[in-house]
């Protein structure tokens, strides 16, 4: 085989693997996360141990408590859209030593065959990019689950220094007003 075969294999390969991805990626869903519809405002949050996106475990007692969090918890698929939505409000508060910004995503729309490092990558290449500090992976969809996470849409928070949510939105377009979740996130950060 030469060379220009071997690059045709090689797209072909990608190209099924690609397609593969969309026609299985319903069959990676857990059944409880079909309707998620989230944790609600005044409840408290649940803890997480997470890997980051570089292999390293980010502990909830060092990293996030006592902070004010911009949390968002999606799955790996959408997880373009909620950086879209909630970037602007990160670079905004971003030096503020009592707020941080963790992102916690599952792998619910990612075929069984696909594997951890792949998502790693592209979670790490995005944070590289785009300079956001914690993007922890939820590997056996466990913190996912907790959180009553929707299969679709991903949920923002604005969670307090004592771990109470103050705001919630089911993100289904990156083109909605970060108005009250701006205004919400300030009143936090004066308490």
């Amino acid at each position: 085989m030469n060379l220009i075969d071997s690059k045709k294999s090689l797209k072909i390969l990608m190209f099924s693997l690609l397609t593969s991805c969309f026609l299985f990626s319903n069959t990676a869903y857990s059944k409880e996360l079909i309707s998620g519809k989230g944790l609600n405002v005044g409840e408290k949050i649940p803890t997480f141990d997470l890997e980051n996106e570089s292999h390293n475990i980010m502990k909830f007692n060092e990293n996030f408590r006592g902070k004010a969090l911009l949390l968002v918890v999606s799955n790996y698929c959408t997880k373009d859209m909620a950086g879209a939505w909630t970037i602007g409000t990160f670079y905004k508060y971003h030096k503020n030593k009592n707020f941080t910004y963790p992102t916690i995503f599952s792998r619910r729309c990612v075929p069984f065959y696909v594997p951890n490092a792949f998502v790693s990558q592209s979670a790490k290449s995005t944070a590289e990019q785009t300079r956001i500090p914690y993007f922890l992976m939820d590997w056996n969809e466990e913190i996912a689950m907790k959180f009553k996470a929707s299969k679709e849409n991903a949920h923002i928070y604005v969670v307090d220094k004592k771990g109470t949510i103050r705001y919630k939105m089911e993100l289904t377009t990156p083109l909605v007003s970060r108005e009250e979740m701006e205004s919400t996130l300030e009143k936090v950060l004066k308490e």
